[in-house]
C-alpha cells in the first residue's frame, strides 16, 4: 500500500514522513501540528500600526461651526453715539 500526498497527489512508499515531490508531511496529525504552529506564530506577531498619509495641500476646508447668537449691545451702542452726537451737533450749530 502506498501513500498519497494531499498537497501534490504524488505517490510515495509507507515508511515516507514527508512527500518525495513537494515535502509537505504525509501524516494527518502532523499537518495538524504544522498548521497550528504557523497560526500561532502569525498570531503572535504584532500588526504593524496604520500609516496615516499626511495631506500637505492647500484644500483644507474646516468644519462648520455652530453660530451663536451674536449680542445687540454694539449696535445700540453706536445708535446711542450717532444720536448724542446728533443732539450734540444741532444744539452748538
Amino acid at each position: 500500500m502506498s501513500k498519497r500526498c494531499p498537497e501534490c497527489h504524488a505517490v510515495n512508499e509507507d515508511s515516507r514522513v514527508f512527500c518525495s515531490s513537494c515535502g509537505s508531511p504525509l501524516d494527518a496529525e502532523l499537518r495538524l501540528i504544522q498548521d497550528l504552529e504557523k497560526q500561532k506564530a502569525t498570531l503572535s506577531k504584532p500588526k504593524p500600526a496604520p500609516t496615516v498619509k499626511h495631506d500637505d495641500d492647500d484644500d483644507y476646508i474646516p468644519p462648520k461651526t455652530v453660530n451663536e447668537p451674536k449680542s445687540a449691545m454694539p449696535w445700540i451702542l453706536l445708535g446711542l453715539l450717532v444720536a448724542v452726537a446728533a443732539v450734540a451737533y444741532f444744539m452748538l450749530k
